[in-house]
């Protein structure tokens, strides 16, 4: 690819990311944001333990895949979670063409928030409480339609600086705290008003999650993760190195362009 080019390819990425974020009440990971005519990308991820040095010889946790139709719409997805001893933990494979269940079709709003999506607690129904166009409330309900959880937003000069998150019974369990970019730097545990631990967020020039504390009431830090990235022409990151302790997580993704 000449200079030229990679140069036009990072002016949009860049334009499309900024897009992104500015368009979106909560700014999106850039992590998971995909640049590019993309027309199948597929990830596997794998456990190591710092002693071992062969990669796919590890427990392999995860492999997930997306297939895109030409406008960009997802056609089909397909993940597999594996178990330590090799079995598979849960697997499934969703035509979104033939639209097979449409009830694990995500529904957004008119801003483009979810309000109906297929999650780890089944079927979740999401309303949202906007002023000026931004979320300030948000309640999740179970497929029974059953409150699950309920989260408070709070913004200062038009720019989001905090959430409080509410478990079924009303408890507060989580405070979020962000910066003057809407990135989340600070979470809060708690049971109700009282704080239990908070773990705190690091980011790179681009927006990436570079480093991660999990710090105790007494200002010690009782864990601490740190992300590597490893980027292709189009900007998408093509591996993810995670390392917690003496644990590393490797993920890698292979993407296939429409021409």
């Amino acid at each position: 690819m000449n200079r030229q080019l990679h140069k036009c390819l990072l002016i949009i990425g860049f334009t499309f990311y900024w897009f992104q974020i500015n368009c979106q009440v909560n700014i999106v990971n850039p992590k998971e944001i995909y640049l590019g005519k993309i027309k199948e990308v597929y990830s596997t991820t794998w456990v190591l333990k710092m002693k071992h040095k062969n990669w796919e010889s590890q427990y392999l946790d995860i492999e997930r895949g997306y297939t895109f139709n030409e406008d960009g719409t997802k056609s089909i997805f397909e993940t597999t979670d594996y178990n330590p001893d090799g079995s598979i933990r849960y697997s499934e494979v969703f035509n979104y063409n033939k639209q097979i269940d449409k009830e694990k079709e995500t529904l957004l709003d008119s801003l483009g928030n979810p309000i109906r999506r297929y999650g780890p607690m089944g079927l979740e129904y999401i309303q949202y409480k906007y002023s000026d166009g931004k979320i300030i409330e948000e309640t999740e309900e179970n497929e029974k339609h059953e409150l699950q959880f309920k989260t408070i937003y709070f913004y200062q000069d038009g720019k989001l600086i905090k959430a409080d998150h509410f478990d079924k019974a009303g408890t507060k369990v989580n405070q979020l705290i962000y910066n003057d970019q809407g990135r989340k730097i600070e979470q809060i545990h708690c049971s109700n008003e009282e704080k239990l631990w908070y773990r705190k967020f690091f980011y790179d020039d681009k927006g990436f999650l570079i480093r991660q504390q999990e710090i105790d009431l007494k200002g010690k830090i009782t864990s601490e993760t740190f992300f590597e990235y490893t980027f292709d022409q189009y900007v998408n990151w093509i591996e993810e190195l995670k390392t917690t302790g003496k644990t590393q997580y490797r993920t890698k993704r292979e993407f296939q362009y429409y021409l």
